[in-house]
């Protein structure tokens, strides 16, 4: 199985989002509707989840899995013995789709230290490009470059079915800019070109310089 995650800020002006994300706090921080982004989930097999930083956390929803699985096999444990090489087949497989259970509850877990981003991700489970059997369902996987690197992707449609970005869009916040004003009229004009005049503008918190 691959998995693919889109990953989210809840904090729209956050000094490490913009120094790492940001280029160098000139970009722009789009914020979404939640409603938006849980439609587009569900009309392309996304799970939308909040990511767990805390370490009791994260064992508890593990252990719960294992508990859940432990109980059904624990009845069905005498047929899971396997007689010949067929069946070891088969129960590599089997293991194999147990494994994959754990994957979006792992694909939705972050080291502690990253705790302040509050972050939530768009997840994307699909059959690997090799895997055999892999169906119609999967979204084609499309290849980008990323400081060097070539990176796989699958595509989301954002806009809802009006078609109207504006639908999406909740707010915009530029960076810590040093021409705030220009910034904003320049960043207005443009969203009234794409039909969201009435979308929220504002800018960033953080001072451009210490």
């Amino acid at each position: 199985m691959d998995y693919f995650v889109i990953c989210f800020c809840q904090n729209g002006d956050l000094l490490s989002q913009w120094r790492a994300y940001g280029a160098r706090g000139a970009g722009y921080s789009i914020g979404f509707k939640t409603t938006a982004l849980g439609d587009a989930a569900g009309s392309a097999g996304f799970a939308f989840r909040k990511v767990q930083y805390e370490p009791d956390i994260k064992k508890e929803i593990l252990w719960k899995r294992v508990e859940i699985i432990r109980q059904n096999l624990e009845a069905i444990s005498e047929a899971l013995v396997p007689k010949n090489d067929a069946d070891w087949h088969t129960l590599g497989q089997f293991v194999n789709r147990l494994a994959a259970q754990f994957a979006p509850a792992l694909a939705s877990m972050k080291h502690v230290t990253f705790k302040e981003e509050q972050e939530w991700r768009l997840i994307r489970m699909q059959a690997g490009l090799s895997a055999p059997g892999r169906d119609q369902s999967s979204l084609p996987v499309r290849f980008r470059v990323a400081d060097g690197n070539l990176v796989p992707y699958v595509a989301l449609r954002w806009t809802p079915d009006s078609g109207q970005l504006v639908d999406s869009i909740a707010e915009v916040r530029y960076g810590p800019v040093s021409n705030p004003k220009l910034t904003e009229k320049s960043l207005l004009d443009l969203l009234s070109g794409y039909d969201c005049g009435g979308t929220k503008v504002s800018g960033s918190d953080v001072p451009l310089r210490a």
